[in-house]
């Protein structure tokens, strides 16, 4: 406010030994001059006060990440083939797994035994676990997939499913039930043969679903199985 004071003061003291015959403009050095007189004032005036900081603005809603769309702790392993493998990883706590048929827009191909971390290829107790649902995006049921699901009664393998790995259903001791969607072209082999070493299992045997179980709990456990198309 002084300056400006200061600045009107000036003015009128120029114009008045000028004669008034000179009308005030800025020079070259961006002060305000009248004739040949630098009036020594800035014409930008003085800088001002900083203005007050802003309110924040709102959160933002939370994105689609890994966590709203794999609630249960699954853990997924991206595929070669652009599919992703899941296992059951922190959901060895749940009563009933429902394993998704896509991740992230991509379909779930595999179903497999922990493959990495403290849990890797560890007998784990999975003993609260009473249910899983396999979804028929599934084609393979890897090695040790549900072992020690010691509570699992049932469960149904799609159609989609075309091989169960070794030792799958391992430590499943209440399991009573396994209804094959596709019980026709079944082969079992062991870990040191293949499908053409192998035995077929007649589709008779596996629409029983308690001789079903008892196959691939107990019997052949320890065997591949293979479906031919």
């Amino acid at each position: 406010m002084k300056r400006i004071v200061l600045f009107i003061c000036l003015i009128l003291c120029c114009l008045i030994f000028a004669g008034c015959s000179n009308t005030p403009y800025i020079g070259e050095n961006g002060n305000w001059w009248v004739g040949d007189i630098d009036l020594g004032v800035s014409a930008n005036g003085e800088k001002g006060d900083k203005g007050d900081k802003g309110d924040k603005g709102d959160k933002g809603e939370p994105g689609a990440d890994a966590a709203d769309e794999n609630p249960q702790g699954l853990a997924f392993y991206p595929q070669s083939d652009g599919t992703y493998a899941v296992s059951i990883n922190n959901a060895l706590y749940l009563n009933k797994i429902i394993f998704p048929a896509t991740y992230k827009g991509k379909p779930v191909t595999k179903i497999v035994g922990e493959l990495f971390g403290p849990m890797a290829y560890q007998d784990i107790d999975r003993s609260s676990i009473q249910e899983i649902i396999i979804p028929d995006s599934v084609v393979s049921i890897g090695a040790r997939s549900f072992m020690n699901c010691s509570s699992l009664k049932s469960i149904t393998i799609p159609s989609s499913v075309t091989n169960i790995d070794s030792s799958a259903l391992y430590g499943c001791s209440s399991l009573t039930s396994v209804t094959f969607e596709n019980p026709n072209g079944w082969w079992h082999y062991s870990s040191h043969s293949d499908a053409t070493s192998g035995e077929s299992i007649p589709a008779t045997e596996l629409q029983d679903t308690e001789t079903a179980a008892t196959y691939l709990k107990s019997t052949y456990v320890y065997h591949n199985w293979y479906r031919s198309e």
